[in-house]
């Protein structure tokens, strides 16, 4: 492999993480300013980050359904998704990636198999 084509790789993965995740953490509600019913909570994951989250819980239902939203702002941004699919008797658990929202950490392709695997 050439130095050129070296470099280049090593290049392109150090901006993939920008280039694929646009985290936002602008206009997150407090717990307070949540609509009634919704619960926020975090989760530690096993490298020490904590994931924020919101808790709809839905009883009687034991069916979980965990929502994670796209790469771009924070799973607040989601409260309308996640109300219509807590309406239909699930419980959900919408949550943020790491360095999403209230989130800790930076994003990455291994932080998002992570924190997928830990909720």
């Amino acid at each position: 492999m050439s130095l050129t084509a070296a470099v280049a790789l090593v290049f392109a993965w150090l901006i993939s993480s920008s280039c694929a995740f646009h985290p936002g953490r602008r206009d997150v509600p407090d717990a307070d300013q949540l609509p009634p019913g919704i619960q926020e909570l975090f989760i530690s994951t096993d490298d020490g980050e904590r994931l924020h989250c919101y808790w709809l819980p839905r009883p009687p239902s034991t069916r979980v359904l965990i929502y994670f939203q796209t790469n771009t702002g924070h799973i607040a941004k989601r409260m309308p998704e996640l109300l219509r699919l807590a309406g239909m008797g699930i419980n959900v658990l919408g949550a943020n990636y790491r360095g999403f929202g209230k989130s800790t950490g930076s994003p990455s392709a291994y932080g998002l198999y992570t924190d997928g695997a830990r909720s």
